[in-house]
C-alpha cells in the first residue's frame, strides 16, 4: 500500500514538473523591433555650464495670513557680533593657580523674587494661589448634597 502512494506521488510531481517544463518552451521571449535603416539619430553635442553664487536663489521666508494668502520675502542675512574692543581682565590672584578664588558676595548671593502669601489679592480683585499665581475669585464654594446608593454608573442630577 505505502509502494503504491509513494509511486502516485512520484507521478504527480513528474506530471506537474513535465506541465512546467512544456509551458518554459512555448513561452519565447517577443522580438525586438529594430529601427529602420534610414533614421539618424544624432547625439547631443556636450555643453559647458557654469553656475555662479549670484545665480543661486536666496532662501525665502513664507508667512501664512489667511487660508488663501501666503506672503513671501527674503531672510535678512546674517550678521555677526561685533568682536570686544578688549581682552577682558581676570579677577583676582592669578599668579597662583592653587589658591581658591573669591568672589564679591553680591556676585555669589542669587535673591530669588518674594512670592506673596497665599491668598492675597491684588489691585484687580485676583487671588494669589501658589503654584498657579493670580486667578480670579469664582465666588463662594457651592455645595450640593446627593443621595446615592453608591452605584458609580449612575448618572447624578441633569446634564443641563
Amino acid at each position: 500500500m505505502e509502494k503504491k502512494i509513494l509511486i502516485g506521488c512520484l507521478a504527480m510531481v513528474i506530471i506537474i514538473g513535465s506541465i512546467f517544463t512544456v509551458n518554459m518552451l512555448y513561452q519565447r521571449p517577443k522580438p525586438v523591433e529594430t529601427l529602420p535603416d534610414n533614421i539618424i539619430v544624432q547625439t547631443p553635442s556636450p555643453v559647458d555650464v557654469t553656475i555662479s553664487s549670484d545665480d543661486i536663489p536666496k532662501v525665502k521666508e513664507t508667512e501664512i495670513i489667511d487660508d488663501k494668502t501666503q506672503v513671501q520675502y527674503n531672510a535678512p542675512e546674517p550678521t555677526k557680533p561685533p568682536a570686544p574692543s578688549e581682552k577682558p581682565k581676570p579677577v583676582g590672584d592669578v599668579k597662583n593657580p592653587t589658591a581658591t578664588p573669591t568672589y564679591k558676595k553680591e556676585d555669589t548671593v542669587k535673591t530669588k523674587p518674594q512670592e506673596p502669601q497665599a491668598g492675597t489679592k491684588n489691585e484687580k480683585g485676583q487671588v494669589y494661589v501658589p503654584g498657579f499665581g493670580y486667578v480670579d475669585n469664582g465666588g463662594e464654594n457651592k455645595v450640593e448634597v446627593v443621595e446615592s446608593n453608591g452605584d458609580i454608573n449612575k448618572q447624578v442630577g441633569t446634564m443641563d
